[in-house]
């Protein structure tokens, strides 16, 4: 398949496997939480890096004097990484893939933080943006963290919270969930669906500014850095609710898909299989689905196959209509899939590719 177009600064990655979490969880304003009564308690912070989908990659910490110290994220998006010698206040950095996308995402914690659970996604770097008067990664560039105290991040999470407060109503999530400190599970529900249907991207390309936009209902707001200052809010809309349940089905597609995959080929009449497609508007390479069907049902590589990430381009579940990127374990390139909603199941619907290419495994 093709690459497809994608979202400038965010979205998803996440096995499709059950991911167990082994950290534990905290919430409240200011407050912290993390590990319990070992010495690393005091010398480590731990939490989530994930953009809706976990970051495949590194997380680097880098102190009040600039010194920085490393850790690979773990498959669920978790890390824990040592900041013994190290002079708080810190700004982290999560490096890596998401959906096939390389990116930076920041977070910033204080003295208060050390021994509890900080995560880094992109409203943390909102929150680190707002903070420095500038785009995150300058102000990791810059090393100047004097305005990183507890009082201003609690201050920029609570802001936030309160223009995505209709969306995280919408999403289930509890009105005492901080976005910096509360641990959560990369499952794609909870504050993890509501990363999935927001985007983040620059305003005509100024490096102090950005929108936010709800790829489900269109609606955006504008964040001035400089200023501090968010332009418009978001709406409570049945469709934002309905969007996350949609986002579920359409991942359950992939799950169907790899369980059918495990161990070996599935014939292509296989009526599982065939159920998981709309034939009526399928096209994929300038293949028909029977010819789609064929050959990904031929081709041996395919064996094993599972999702790497996923990620939401557009969903209109008033039209029935969504286009997502994803990666799998065969192919790490971008690919994308169409879906169409028929009696109210998501079906895929090809890459819409009129570019005739060979028969390669998803």
């Amino acid at each position: 398949m093709k690459p497809g177009k994608r979202g400038l600064f965010f979205r998803y990655t996440v096995l499709l496997s059950i991911f167990i979490i082994i950290a534990g969880c905290g919430s409240g304003h200011g407050g912290h939480s993390g590990a319990t009564s070992t010495s690393a308690q005091n010398t480590t912070i731990s939490g989530v890096a994930a953009a809706g989908w976990p970051l495949s990659g590194t997380v680097t910490i880098k102190d009040s004097k600039g010194a920085t110290n490393s850790t690979t994220i773990g498959v669920s998006g978790q890390y824990t990484i040592n900041v013994s010698r190290m002079t708080p206040p810190f700004v982290l950095m999560a490096d890596g893939m998401v959906a096939g996308v390389s990116m930076q995402i920041y977070s910033g914690a204080t003295q208060a933080d050390i021994g509890g659970s900080i995560n880094i996604t992109p409203f943390t770097d909102l929150i680190i943006s707002n903070i420095a008067g500038e785009i995150s990664s300058d102000y990791y560039s810059g090393g100047n963290f004097s305005g990183l105290t507890a009082d201003n991040l609690n201050a920029q999470d609570v802001r936030l919270e309160a223009v995505l407060q209709p969306i995280l109503s919408a999403a289930g999530v509890s009105s005492s969930f901080d976005l910096l400190r509360t641990f959560f599970e990369t499952n794609n529900t909870g504050i993890d669906a509501v990363i999935d249907i927001l985007t983040i991207a620059p305003v005509n390309g100024s490096t102090n500014s950005a929108t936010i936009t709800n790829v489900t209902t269109q609606q955006t707001v504008d964040v001035n850095f400089v200023t501090q200052t968010y332009t418009n809010t978001f709406s409570s809309t049945t469709t934002t609710a309905q969007s996350i349940a949609d986002i579920g089905s359409i991942i359950n597609f992939f799950n169907t898909l790899s369980e059918l995959f495990a161990t070996s080929l599935p014939s292509a009449t296989n009526s599982t299989l065939l159920s998981l497609f709309d034939s009526a508007t399928f096209l994929n390479n300038d293949q028909n689905l029977s010819a789609f069907l064929n050959a990904l049902t031929s081709n041996s590589a395919n064996i094993g196959l599972t999702l790497n990430s996923l990620s939401i381009v557009a969903l209109d579940p008033v039209a029935g209509t969504a286009d997502v990127n994803f990666t799998t374990n065969k192919v790490g390139t971008t690919q994308t899939m169409y879906f169409i909603l028929v009696n109210g199941s998501w079906l895929a619907s090809g890459n819409h590719s009129g570019t005739i290419a060979p028969p390669a495994p998803l």
